[in-house]
């Protein structure tokens, strides 16, 4: 809890840690996803995208890639 006349709640932890990264990290008009949710999305039959590697999020003892969702007739 924060404050004392007024109460407030605030969450703190690995995953609002890990979404405020994605963020800080994002590309304006761009969807920036993890690497978790890019396997889920591959293995969807309905999902008509590809992915472009983006960037590796440092976190303690651990490393989570991200990746930009974008058009798979996309070319580089």
């Amino acid at each position: 809890m924060i404050g004392r006349d007024i109460i407030r709640y605030d969450v703190f932890g690995k995953d609002v840690y890990i979404a405020e990264q994605v963020q800080k990290k994002g590309i304006g008009r761009s969807v920036v996803v993890s690497e978790t949710t890019k396997v889920l999305l591959e293995n969807s039959a309905a999902f008509e995208y590809s992915f472009l590697a983006h960037e590796t999020i440092e976190m303690k003892n651990e490393r989570m890639n991200t990746y930009v969702i974008i058009n798979k007739d996309h070319i580089l």
